[in-house]
């Protein structure tokens, strides 16, 4: 029977289209090539992702992964090796996992790779990863220099609210962007002084979101067709931000996402024109410090579970007052639309507070007052833990298996080198050979470390649910009558969890074993781990409303 082979194709920029690897060449080239072995093409998977991502994690990726294992495909066809990762370990380590399992990995360029040692798919996969560490480290090294220059690095993206770019590519500058610029004025105004409307009393920052909100100031974020709504979170950015002070820092985040900040002495100042003199920016830092200090948060009711539960939609729910003395539960999404000036699409009912809480409070007494239900969970989670990590033992066995190959074939390559003629050409083509060698040990041995950290840091110990055990019993005496705060921070240590869905709710603890070495102050040597636990269901169809406003308390 004819094999049934997926066509892939993947790109990570537009700039490959203009090179012969746009997804119509590949798939074309890739059903050529299944054609003519005989085989069945299946319909085209695409993606446009990086070629370091995961093939599980891709979209296109779940695809292939999901007809590969339910046998509606027997195996997959790419245009090149880097068209199918960048990453040589990546590849290699996905290669032999599809071999092992029975599934057939082909390239256009030349054939069917049986093993992962197969000389051109090796020497392909490393020149693709090679290539992609030059293309990062000639970016980087361009962007860098044009921000020691003191010009505008944009990659592309928008420039600060209040500026415009001017110019493209390397002649790129930016300047004041005169409307914009007035409302970043306003807005300063506003949280400083505050207006005549106000008596000028200092507008919060919900306050002056909602103001630009009901007069309909376009967001940074907005389009021709849709303005936005103003979010007090963006308000902030906005006021804090020191590139109004006329330096912007190059280089200020990091991590794949940005989400780590640089310190500041490793950033690149690059000098824009100026909105606000420094004195006026610390001036408005203590201030965004005071109200932080001194906000009541507009509570006042003990909300024992605010900002723990999750909604359906993704947003939190928070407290609210309802007909006396009830309180409730609702969706965040729905109070933080400013003047019903957009639509509230959570569907998300209502739940009583007290009812809620009651629940919630009580399923912490009885884990804490039945040992026996909380050694159980811990053994649980422990067994859970094991099942967890063996992803990454099996991973962990495949490396250390491909570093004993590599040493193997590095002593190859050196008996190798002594036999031949110096400076000839099979002396260059075996030191070749041997960079490719050393690079590939070398990530395989900083992927092994990881994977090493990464497990020793992840055990759960029989001394750790001890530990565990003893904070149970110190804690369950006085959970009784324990106060708002110390509930509070008794969810804290539980690493509370709640997701709303519908008239349900799911409640989660995780127990962080750093946070209860520091509750029980008898034990020394704090070593941060998780345990997790989920506790129930429980019903909130008699504890909540529907969503419309009419059926609110009133």
């Amino acid at each position: 029977m004819p094999k049934r082979l997926i066509p892939c194709g993947r790109v990570s920029s537009d700039e490959q289209a203009k090179d012969g690897t746009s997804l119509e060449s590949q798939v074309a080239a890739n059903i050529r090539y299944i054609e003519s072995i005989g085989a069945i093409a299946l319909e085209p998977i695409l993606d446009d992702v990086s070629g370091i991502t995961p093939i599980a994690e891709r979209p296109g990726g779940k695809r292939i992964v999901e007809q590969l294992k339910s046998g509606v495909a027997d195996g997959t066809v790419w245009y090149t090796p880097d068209r199918f990762y960048r990453d040589d370990l990546e590849a290699r380590l996905q290669c032999r996992q599809w071999v092992k399992d029975g599934i057939e990995l082909h390239f256009a360029d030349h054939g069917q790779v049986k093993d992962d040692s197969d000389l051109v798919f090796m020497l392909q996969s490393w020149h693709a990863t090679k290539e992609r560490e030059k293309i990062i480290e000639r970016t980087s090294r361009g962007r860098r220099t044009k921000a020691e220059h003191g010009k505008w690095v944009g990659q592309g993206r928008k420039a600060l609210y209040g500026y415009q770019k001017v110019g493209r590519a390397k002649d790129c500058t930016i300047e004041i962007n005169d409307v914009e610029i007035a409302i970043v004025k306003r807005m300063r105004k506003w949280f400083m002084e505050g207006d005549v409307f106000t008596d000028n009393k200092p507008l919060t920052l919900r306050h002056i979101a909602v103001k630009l909100s009901e007069i309909n100031i376009p967001t940074p974020t907005a389009t021709s067709k849709r303005h936005g709504v103003w979010n007090p979170t963006t308000v902030r950015r906005i006021l804090v931000n020191e590139a109004y002070t006329g330096v912007w820092r190059y280089g200020l985040r990091k991590g794949k996402q940005g989400k780590s900040r640089r310190p500041i002495e490793e950033t690149i100042p690059v000098s824009i024109p100026a909105v606000f003199t420094r004195d006026e920016w610390l001036e408005t830092l203590a201030r965004v410090e005071h109200n932080k200090r001194m906000s009541q948060r507009n509570c006042k009711y003990q909300y024992l579970l605010r900002g723990l539960i999750e909604c359906a939609c993704g947003g939190r729910m928070v407290g609210c007052p309802g007909w006396k003395p009830a309180h409730w539960y609702r969706c965040g999404t729905k109070g933080n639309r400013y003047a019903g000036l957009e639509p509230v699409y959570c569907a998300q009912p209502n739940a009583r507070v007290e009812r809620i809480d009651e629940w919630v409070w009580q399923q912490v007494l009885d884990l804490f007052n039945n040992k026996e239900d909380f050694e159980q969970a811990l053994r649980d989670a422990q067994e859970e833990e094991r099942n967890a990590q063996k992803p990454r033992q099996d991973r962990l066995a495949e490396l250390e298996s491909m570093m004993l190959e590599c040493e193997a074939e590095a002593e190859e390559i050196t008996s190798a080198l002594k036999k031949v003629r110096s400076d000839g050409l099979l002396e260059k083509t075996l030191k070749n050979r041997s960079d490719m060698v050393e690079d590939t040990y070398a990530s395989y041995t900083q992927e092994r470390n990881k994977l090493i950290a990464e497990l020793s840091a992840q055990t759960l110990s029989d001394e750790d649910i001890e530990t565990a055990l003893q904070f149970r019993k110190d804690a369950a005496s006085g959970l009784q009558v324990a106060t708002y705060e110390a509930k509070r921070h008794i969810l804290e240590i539980l690493q509370t969890e709640l997701k709303a869905e519908g008239e349900t709710i799911r409640l989660k603890f995780k127990i962080e074993l750093e946070k209860i070495r520091r509750f029980n102050i008898r034990d020394a040597q704090p070593r941060p781990q998780s345990v997790s636990q989920d506790i129930a269901m429980h019903s909130l169809h008699s504890a909540s409303r529907t969503s419309r406003r009419s059926s609110w308390p009133r």
